[in-house]
């Protein structure tokens, strides 16, 4: 067991210890916030239409022996067989899993599953750390400590403010919310609690 301290000599070391944890996760995420500044003159998240992710639809009109559909797994006796990398799949079974909608001439594959475009980035694409729904390469962001925001939900989860560059703020790790300095610093006095929002290490400090 620790020894007894002053109230206002172990306030101070509180707010002391507070603020210098404040500063370092402040100081962690300003380099990515300018660089998410940057980033919102030329809005460009991540090209889920490359190459490396893009596929082409082949149709081939000769067929030498018969091919397994990787969608129904069921032999294709048609006259075309479509391929997409090294899989085949019956002209039927050309369509994206989520939506159903046909795949005319490109599609994104993800193990023996295709997907249109807008469907395969809602699964597999980058998510805004903050509402959880997906980025796409239009979407203008903001960083800290490798996730990624919309704009609008760059902001304080108490007071809901929008932080702006330069703003100090403390990043929960767990789960990438964010809390201004103000509310951050209340809470460490004690005005409320944060126990509902993050770990007992955080307050703890």
């Amino acid at each position: 067991m620790t020894s007894a301290k002053s109230p206002s000599s172990e306030q101070n070391n509180d707010k002391n210890s507070n603020n210098e944890e404040l500063q370092q996760s402040s100081a962690s995420v300003s380099e990515e916030q300018n660089e998410s500044s940057a980033e919102n003159q030329n809005p460009s998240l991540t090209q889920l239409g490359s190459s490396s992710e893009t596929t082409a639809i082949r149709e081939n009109t000769e067929v030498t022996e018969l091919s397994t559909c990787s969608r129904c797994e069921t032999l294709i006796k048609d006259k075309f067989v479509f391929k997409v990398l090294d899989h085949c799949f019956h002209e039927t079974c050309l369509h994206c899993a989520d939506c159903q909608s046909p795949l005319p001439s490109t599609c994104f594959i993800r193990g023996n599953s295709l997907y249109c475009r807008d469907h395969f980035r809602r699964r597999f694409g980058p998510k805004c750390s903050r509402c959880q729904q997906a980025l796409d390469e239009t979407s203008v962001v903001r960083k800290a400590n490798g996730h990624v925001y919309h704009v609008n939900c760059f902001q304080c989860v108490i007071c809901k403010k929008e932080l702006k560059t330069g703003d100090q703020f403390y990043l929960i790790p767990m789960d990438g919310r964010l809390v201004c300095r103000t509310d951050y610093e209340n809470a460490a006095k004690g005005w409320f609690k944060l126990d509902w929002l993050c770990s007992p290490r955080v307050l703890s400090g």
